[in-house]
C-alpha cells in the first residue's frame, strides 16, 4: 500500500449504491475529488498486441500514484472507471 495522505484518510463519504454503467465511477469519484480539492488524475497504459489491447490506469492522487488502486480494461475509459471504483470502494474518500 502506498504511503499517502489519501491512504492515511478515514473517509466518511458514501457512494451511492445504485452507480452502474461505463462511466459512473469516473464521475462519482472525480466529483468528490473536485470537492474535497484533491488533485485526482489518471496514466493509462496500453499493452498487448494491436488487435487486442489492454489498458491499465494507473490512478495518481494528491500527486502521488496509487498502483493498489489501478484498473484494467479493454479501453482507457473502462480502465479508468475500475481505477476510480477500486478509489471509491477504498474506504478512503
Amino acid at each position: 500500500m502506498t504511503d499517502s495522505d489519501f491512504n492515511r484518510r478515514v473517509g466518511s463519504y458514501r457512494f451511492p449504491t445504485s452507480i452502474a454503467g461505463a462511466d459512473t465511477w469516473s464521475a462519482a469519484v472525480q466529483e468528490w475529488a473536485d470537492r474535497k480539492r484533491i488533485h485526482l488524475d489518471f496514466r493509462c497504459y496500453p499493452s498487448g498486441p494491436a488487435h487486442a489491447l489492454t489498458f491499465t490506469s494507473v490512478p495518481i492522487i494528491g500527486g502521488v500514484p496509487h498502483p493498489e488502486y489501478q484498473g484494467v480494461g479493454n479501453s482507457a475509459k473502462a480502465a479508468k472507471n475500475q481505477a476510480s471504483e477500486r478509489i471509491g470502494r477504498s474506504g478512503h474518500c
